[in-house]
């Protein structure tokens, strides 16, 4: 099991400039349960920050945690960053 975890800029709070620009919240509501989603753009850029491996991550109470920073825009990023090796 993993816990996958996206810091955006904290600046963007208060500053739309520091905004992450290809990202979306998408919302949807079915029989009262409500639920929300970041959707981000295809091939985003992320900077891996923190990787907490479990000892036992299968129990799903204790999964590994993958801690990744999004770049607050895609087009301001280098076009030859390599991808992850599963992409």
């Amino acid at each position: 099991t993993w816990r996958w975890s996206i810091l955006l800029a904290p600046r963007g709070s208060t500053d739309v400039n520091w905004r992450c620009s290809h990202v979306n919240l998408v919302m949807k509501s079915c029989l009262g349960n409500k639920e929300a989603e970041f959707l981000f753009a295809p091939y985003s850029v992320f900077t891996v920050k923190e990787i907490k491996w479990s000892a036992n991550p299968r129990s799903g109470r204790y999964p590994h945690e993958i801690t990744l920073a999004a770049a607050v825009d895609n087009q301001d990023e280098p076009e030859d960053l390599p991808l992850a090796p599963y992409a």
